[in-house]
């Protein structure tokens, strides 16, 4: 059980980060879109 825990801590340390940079690549390239027309 605790393992468990620990395990889906580790999962949300990497998934969150990975998430941001996708998030973010995708404002930054609308953003350029939109500056660039």
């Amino acid at each position: 059980e605790e393992k468990n825990i620990i395990d889906g801590q580790k999962w949300i340390y990497f998934y969150y980060p990975v998430r941001l940079l996708d998030l973010s690549r995708k404002f930054y390239y609308l953003a350029w879109q939109y500056i660039i027309r």
